[in-house]
């Protein structure tokens, strides 16, 4: 999967999750060199930015699905991430935030992920693993 089509799949995914009116730009730098990808985004407004890493090239198609629909859905979360950070929680809670949105959007972006194949089309409805 090359840069244009690794543009071209997240913003098909973007469009599928309901992020179709978010600006989403893609970078293949400053990521993390222990991470697939990373999102960021401007708070206040739907704009974020996914952030490719050097292991995604050679990441299975099932991680890069999976990572890509991760860091998509954290920008549904965008609203409560920014809640959130306004109360001054204690950094011990909001490590426990953190792990926890995790949990849940890991979950979420496997199963999203088995339904797809990396050229943005259903799989015929059925879960199929890469």
């Amino acid at each position: 999967m090359n840069k244009t089509e690794t543009k071209k799949y997240i913003r098909l995914m973007a469009d599928s999750l309901g992020l179709k009116d978010w600006k989403i730009e893609v970078n293949f730098t400053d990521c993390d060199p222990n991470c697939i990808a990373q999102v960021g985004r401007v708070y206040g407004r739907k704009w974020g930015q996914i952030r490719i890493g050097e292991k995604f090239d050679k990441a299975s198609e099932k991680d890069k699905k999976s990572a890509i629909i991760h860091e998509l859905l954290h920008l549904h979360q965008a609203p409560m991430y920014n809640f959130v950070e306004t109360l001054g929680l204690n950094p011990e809670t909001m490590r426990t935030f953190d792990v926890i949105t995790e949990y849940i959007v890991d979950g979420l972006s496997v199963g999203i992920a088995d339904n797809y194949n990396l050229k943005g089309g259903i799989t015929n409805g059925k879960a199929k693993r890469s």
